[in-house]
């Protein structure tokens, strides 16, 4: 009896001094292969979960005002590859569906991420399907390109009141090649780091382009910040333009960081179908770098300080041995300057501080059957402070 005591007292001991490191807040995820969304807080206690008629399509946030955003799929037989999706939902806190919005045709689709904007609106990436002979007819090498078909990404803003795509902006308006002379968007790669290199297709299974997996939004900048999982790469353009001048040269890349040889320039190649690239303010970034099993076996979560000129990594959590995730997966900077990772393929979360220290932890329990059988699998997970104003209801 005296060592159970003595046991229970190191546990909790050691749960203590592990929580006192972190802060309390609730965590929100939506498995995989689940039709449902779960709230937990720190101890792993699940606090709220909405019940969905949807598979994750695959991002979902928590609104100020207490409403779910889901990226959905619709299962689309046009658009078969991983992060496909088709509907956009609001949902409150009873799983009541308050608004969806399907973005799916036999040519568009929307996938993998949706970012709430401060007017209200929604930012929705998609994909739009192109012609093998349209591609080709755009400087596409068609030697090397055999697929009958390609995707490129594109950006739509809706207004959840209207249902109106009411600001875009395309892959496709922002396009050079060096094969194919007779264009007008023949040129010089390297001279044009704006603009997108048509005939580099870097770990991209070529019909899925560029396989674009991240969306978010700097207010005080009004710019908008991608990662290109098949470019190996984070971009930044403006969304201060209309949806016009976002056709012109105003809509050109504004920054690119990662993958040199996506745009013809030496240097060393940093990220490897990286995800989550998010803002921590103004001039730092954060990004889940997954890496690749042939040329980079481990994964890393990169704190980056950026300009126009220079990029400095000035943070990162690595462990080369025990540590890799070869899709999926997030990172968020926490509020008391802890880092928030999750592994995704195999469902883990855990926290760590300035010292890499892991100072909480947990492995998603719900698992779900499938095909190659049962799985855990998230693709990211968020953090809320207790005074996040959306949380107030599940407290």
């Amino acid at each position: 009896m005296r060592k159970v005591v003595l046991l229970f007292i190191v546990l909790l001991v050691i749960t203590f001094s592990i929580y006192s490191e972190t802060e309390e807040g609730y965590y929100l995820f939506s498995p995989l292969a689940n039709k449902n969304v779960y709230l937990i807080d720190e101890r792993g206690e699940v606090k709220h979960q909405w019940k969905t008629s949807y598979g994750p399509g695959l991002s979902v946030y928590l609104l100020e005002d207490g409403s779910l955003l889901r990226s959905e799929s619709i299962q689309s037989r046009d658009f078969k590859a991983g992060g496909s999706a088709g509907r956009v939902a609001l949902y409150d806190a009873s799983s009541n569906e308050i608004w969806s919005y399907d973005y799916a045709s036999k040519d568009k689709l929307s996938h993998h991420d949706v970012e709430p904007l401060p007017n209200g609106n929604i930012l929705i990436l998609a994909w739009e399907k192109f012609s093998r002979n349209e591609a080709i007819a755009n400087g596409l090498d068609g030697d090397f390109f055999k697929d009958n078909e390609i995707w490129a990404d594109h950006i739509i803003e809706v207004n959840p009141t209207t249902d109106e795509i009411v600001w875009q902006w395309h892959v496709w308006d922002h396009l050079v090649q060096d094969y194919d002379k007779s264009l007008d968007n023949y040129g010089d790669v390297a001279r044009n780091p704006g603009k997108i290199n048509l005939n580099y297709f870097g770990s991209s299974d070529k019909i899925d382009w560029n396989h674009i997996n991240s969306i978010d939004y700097n207010e005080e900048k009004d710019q908008i910040l991608l990662s290109s999982h098949s470019f190996n790469e984070i971009w930044i353009i403006n969304h201060n333009i209309s949806s016009d001048e976002a056709k012109s040269s105003k809509g050109d890349l504004l920054y690119r960081w990662g993958n040199p040889e996506a745009y013809d320039t030496k240097g060393e190649q940093v990220l490897y179908q990286q995800h989550d690239a998010e803002w921590i303010d103004d001039d730092r970034i954060m990004v889940f770098n997954n890496g690749d099993q042939r040329q980079h076996p481990y994964s890393s979560v990169l704190e980056l300080e950026y300009s126009d000129l220079k990029t400095e990594i000035l943070w990162k959590y690595e462990k080369r041995n025990d540590f890799f995730a070869k899709n999926i997966s997030s990172s968020q900077r926490l509020e008391n300057g802890n880092t928030l990772i999750c592994n995704g393929p195999i469902g883990r979360f855990f926290e760590v501080n300035n010292n890499n220290e892991i100072v909480w932890e947990y492995d998603n329990p719900f698992f779900s059957k499938t095909p190659k059988g049962e799985i855990n699998e998230v693709f990211r997970v968020h953090k809320y402070s207790t005074d996040y104003p959306g949380i107030l209801n599940f407290k």
